[in-house]
């Protein structure tokens, strides 16, 4: 496994009122880091630790995790629902908001061998990109076959397990290369996007799609287009690692920066 950074850093910008900024420093090797909509940030540490720190900066929960894999997937689209996923082992844990498991699965033993994306379902199923099929997947807790997309023909896999996002109308991923997929909650491809941007999240009416040193919203509802909301990286921040509807996630030199939007 390996860690990028000795340190996790993260900025909290509040807007009730005037005043600098709030910085809090935490230190730690870390391998992943998602946040929730309420400022919540989990993290993977260097054993394999599963944490869950508040917007403070304190410790709510750690749980180790080296059971199930290395290098996870971290879904916290739900904040009392998240779920990890471990792309080695296949192994998907659905746990409540104090980290507590309540549901695993197995998904290479379901029959999906090569799973390119993966990502939590509105009704708390999973979403998982099937490389074999080239389709998209809703997968059940119990490893049935939900729901299913037609054949992607255009589908280009880029390696690494990428995010399915759920905003409960649509569901959004891209394939690593140059393409974005959108659907609506019946698994209709209703829009195909080609381009080189990273996909890093969705909100109700948009796509965050980042490129070279910048983040974009893309409307993707018809025709996508882009707009003129534009959110730039930090000049510590090297990557943008996520975007949701109140905070943007963003990797640094030192760790991760986690601000409001």
């Amino acid at each position: 496994m390996k860690f990028r950074g000795i340190s996790i850093l993260f900025s909290l910008f509040f807007t009730l009122g005037a005043g600098d900024p709030k910085t809090l420093e935490l230190v730690g090797k870390y391998s992943a880091a998602e946040m929730n909509v309420q400022g919540q940030l989990y993290v993977i540490d260097e054993a394999n630790n599963l944490l869950l720190f508040s917007q403070k900066g304190d410790t709510l929960k750690k749980i180790s995790v080296t059971n199930y894999g290395s290098d996870p997937l971290i879904d916290a689209s739900n904040p009392l629902e998240p779920v990890v996923f471990f792309p080695v082992t296949g192994k998907a844990v659905w746990m409540d908001n104090q980290l507590n498991t309540q549901n695993e699965l197995d998904i290479i033993k379901a029959g999906i061998t090569q799973i390119s994306g993966f990502g939590r379902s509105n009704d708390g199923n999973v979403w998982v990109v099937d490389y074999n099929t080239k389709s998209l997947k809703k997968i059940g807790k119990n490893g049935g076959v939900l729901q299913e997309s037609v054949w992607l023909s255009d589908y280009q896999w880029g390696g690494k397990t990428n995010r399915v996002y759920d905003n409960g109308q649509q569901v959004v991923f891209a394939d690593g290369r140059e393409h974005v997929f959108v659907f609506d909650q019946n698994l209709n491809l209703k829009t195909r996007r080609k381009g080189r941007e990273e996909l890093v999240g969705i909100g109700a009416e948009k796509l965050y799609l980042m490129d070279g040193n910048f983040l974009t919203d893309v409307r993707h509802e018809g025709i996508l287009h882009e707009t003129k909301d534009t959110i730039f990286l930090t000049k510590d921040s090297t990557q943008m690692l996520a975007v949701n509807s109140g905070f943007v996630l963003m990797r640094s030199r030192s760790g991760v920066i986690l601000q409001s939007k």
